[in-house]
């Protein structure tokens, strides 16, 4: 299933990323949904996901998403590996 189409189209998660403007309808074919699996099969298993968490990564762009985000000590939430870099 290219970039796990129906997967991202059928998730309340991604619903809540987009009304938060990190992804969009345009752009969510770019990404690949990346789960415990994935992160299993790419040596990745010291990262532990609940079965309802995800990462959207794009391969192109370099971009990852966390669909939990990252909330830091004043209470802002990141989503985007790109928007933690600099904290």
């Amino acid at each position: 299933m290219e970039h796990g189409a129906s997967e991202i189209a059928d998730n309340e998660k991604i619903e809540n990323l987009k009304n938060l403007g990190i992804i969009t309808d345009e752009n969510i074919q770019q990404f690949y949904m990346w789960k415990q699996a994935e992160l299993d099969e790419e040596s990745l298993n010291s990262i532990k996901l609940k079965d309802d968490e995800f990462f959207l990564v794009n391969y192109d762009t370099e971009e990852v998403i966390y669909s939990e985000g990252y909330t830091d000590e004043d209470g802002n939430t990141y989503y985007q590996l790109s928007q933690t870099l600099d904290l």
